[in-house]
């Protein structure tokens, strides 16, 4: 065998021998903890990223059953939570304070009698109802005369204020025309009453048994003068108080009146009143009431024996 052929054989077992054993050693050399390491890891679950809305994106309405998704640290899904919302409770009123001294209206008065004349809307006095009264006064007595052999007797008095009057003339609305003595005076004094009470020392605790009682009241236009050419009106309203007695005995009456009111306007024409459906009369209603509520409340001490 020639020399160049041997060392070609030679060199081709020496590779051989070298290749095969760096196999073997890198083989032997790899661990099982660094196959391991070496092995290419199995996917991981990611959660979901989760936007926010930005601030300045629409506001959707929210539904009453409003599906919530947690978004926990550790990656792992969560059931959605779903939160209802309650349904709305009505509020419960809160009980109103009774009132410690009622005020009312009555058409009787401290004697339980009925008021002889009762006003439950305005009334209109003219020259004539005091024209036609001296007239029958007249009349009256020169029959007293005849019928008593020509003694002479005295003449009675003749005063507009014991006219009732008549229904305003070319009122429409007359519901606007109501007597205020009975719609507005007991809710303004109302006020000032309990506003009285509650400030008094002695009577904040009180209780009363007996309402505070306004009656009769009239509420009229009345003429001015009997000069036929002053056709000037005054509206007028007048009005009584009275309360009963806590305690009463057999030498006291079982009511104590006060002071009456009366309210009466400066003198305007009739035509004047009776401008835009009476509407003079229902401004100035609240003034009467204002003004008669004060002076009635300023009675308070006496009506209830406190002095």
């Amino acid at each position: 065998m020639p020399v160049s052929l041997k060392r070609t054989i030679g060199a081709v077992i020496i590779a051989n021998l070298t290749a095969g054993g760096s196999i073997a050693f890198a083989q032997e050399a790899v661990t099982p903890d660094t196959a391991a390491v070496m092995a290419t890891p199995a996917p991981v679950p990611v959660a979901a990223e989760v936007r926010l809305p930005s601030p300045d994106a629409p506001v959707a309405a929210v539904p009453v059953a409003l599906p919530v998704v947690a978004t926990p640290a550790s990656g792992d899904a969560v059931a959605p939570v779903t939160i209802t919302l309650l349904p709305a409770v009505a509020a419960t009123p809160l009980a109103t304070a009774s009132i410690q001294l009622p005020v009312s209206y009555s058409r009787f008065g401290p004697d339980n009698v009925a008021t002889k004349e009762v006003m439950d809307e305005l009334r209109v006095v003219r020259q004539q109802a005091t024209h036609n009264a001296v007239g029958q006064q007249v009349v009256l007595n020169v029959a007293m005369m005849l019928l008593s052999g020509g003694r002479a007797l005295n003449f009675q008095s003749v005063s507009k204020d014991n006219f009732a009057g008549i229904s305003p003339e070319g009122a429409v609305n007359t519901a606007r025309l109501t007597n205020p003595a009975r719609t507005l005076l007991p809710g303004e004094l109302q006020q000032r009453v309990s506003t009285w009470l509650a400030g008094q020392d002695k009577t904040r605790d009180m209780k009363f048994t007996g309402n505070l009682v306004v009656n009769s009241a009239t509420w009229r236009l009345v003429y001015n003068s009997l000069d036929p050419a002053d056709t000037a009106y005054r509206l007028r309203l007048e009005t009584e108080i009275f309360k009963v007695r806590e305690s009463s005995s057999f030498f006291m009456p079982k009511v104590r009146a006060g002071k009456p009111c009366k309210y009466e306007s400066d003198a305007r024409p009739m035509s004047e009143w009776q401008a835009g459906d009476y509407q003079a009369v229902v401004d100035l209603a609240p003034v009467a009431v204002k003004q008669c509520a004060t002076e009635f409340a300023a009675q308070l001490a006496d009506l209830l024996e406190l002095n």
